[in-house]
Parts: C-alpha cells; sequence; structure tokens
C-alpha cells in the first residue's frame, strides 16, 4: 500500500500497533469526512491512485466520496477493504465515462436501475435524517457505554447504539408514511431550492432526472 494510502487508513481508523482492523465495519459521515479533509491537508495534493492517463489526488478522492450518497457509501473494516474499495471506485469512474461517451444512459434498462436508485436513495436520506432526530432513551445510552457481559432482554440483538438507532427510526418513519394520505402535493419551492444544493454534474444525478428550473 503506497505511503499516503497508509496515511489515509491511519486517519480512518485510528489504528494502533495492537489493534490492526477496526471491530465493525464503518462508513464515513459527511462530518467524518470533514475532519479527514482537515487531518490530512498536508497530504491532499499528493497522487494517492495512478491509472493509464491520468491519476486521483487524495483530496480529489476525499471529495468525491463526499459526493455518494451515505446509503451507497462502501463500509470498511479494513486495510485490504480500503485498498479494494479504492480499486473498485476507480473502475466504476471510467465505466461511467465509456457509459456517457455511449450514450448508455438513454437504454432504458439503465432508466430502470435509476430509477429504484432515486427511490432507494431517497428512504435512506429520510431515515437519516430521522436517525439524527432521534431522542435516546438515558437508560438504551447507558446499555452501549458498558455493554454489560449479561445480554439486555430487546437491547441485547444490536452490536452498537448507531445499530439500535438504525432500527428505532426506521420503525418510526414506516409508522408515520402509514398515516400520510394518498395523494401528496408537492412542494415546489422546495424542490427548487433543494435543486440547487446539488451537484447535477455528478454521477448518476446528471441523467436521473431532469434538472428543475
Amino acid at each position: 500500500m503506497p505511503e499516503c494510502s497508509k496515511k489515509l487508513w491511519f486517519a480512518l481508523s485510528k489504528e494502533t500497533e495492537t489493534h490492526r482492523n477496526l471491530q465493525y465495519p464503518f462508513t464515513l459521515t459527511t462530518e467524518r469526512i470533514k475532519q479527514l479533509q482537515w487531518e490530512l491537508r498536508e497530504i491532499l495534493q499528493e497522487h494517492l491512485i495512478h491509472y493509464r492517463g491520468g491519476s486521483i489526488r487524495v483530496g480529489e478522492y476525499i471529495e468525491r466520496w463526499q459526493k455518494i450518497p451515505i446509503s451507497n457509501r462502501p463500509r470498511i473494516r479494513t486495510r485490504g477493504d480500503l485498498s479494494h474499495k479504492m480499486a473498485v471506485w476507480m473502475r466504476d469512474e471510467l465505466l461511467l465515462r465509456e457509459a456517457f461517451k455511449h450514450k448508455l444512459n438513454q437504454h432504458p434498462a439503465v432508466k430502470k436501475e435509476v430509477q429504484q436508485f432515486m427511490e432507494n436513495h431517497i428512504y435512506f436520506h429520510y431515515l437519516q435524517q430521522r436517525m439524527s432526530a432521534l431522542e435516546i432513551p438515558p437508560a438504551v445510552q447507558e446499555y452501549f457505554r458498558k455493554m454489560p457481559r449479561q445480554p439486555h432482554p430487546t437491547l441485547g440483538k444490536f452490536h452498537t447504539l448507531e445499530e439500535w438507532k438504525w432500527w428505532k427510526a426506521e420503525r418510526e418513519l414506516i409508522a408515520e408514511w402509514k398515516t400520510l394520505p394518498r395523494e401528496i402535493k408537492i412542494d415546489s419551492t422546495l424542490v427548487k431550492k433543494e435543486s440547487r444544493q446539488i451537484d447535477w454534474q455528478s454521477r448518476v444525478r446528471l441523467f436521473a432526472f431532469p434538472k428543475p428550473e
């Protein structure tokens, strides 16, 4: 693994000599990505990935990671995971360029898959919002802080607080959606506002649907 890749891994995992792998796979949040950019500020211009015809710098790689919807960001646990996910990501980037070159974005099968992606992305977007707004009972916080050997009757099936939050937010969200009317009016003002915050040149979003005017 190149030297700058090692530095990226150390910053991601806070690895020590006695703890080489993470206990659980993790996905980078937007807040953690910003922190990572600060921690690695001295090597952001170093080349991380080389390929025929170009290269990707550390800073550019981290920025592109942030553009991936959080539900689709890679989950990493080991150095090998990081190297493999970087290779897969680079392959996908090159394939995407070829797809646009041959106008495959207009193919019916691609449009169908994009629609499915959009629906999943919207779901995880609202799920993430609900998770951020959850009020965690003190007893739940205390359980995951101490993690007693004797498992809790209901909390014992969760390994982390984050896993419990995901489960709780999903249940609340589904219960709320069941109460919504069948016909939902679209807030055009809000759609236009959200549109201005989206990078419409990035990945799938470019051909998923027309940019709202």
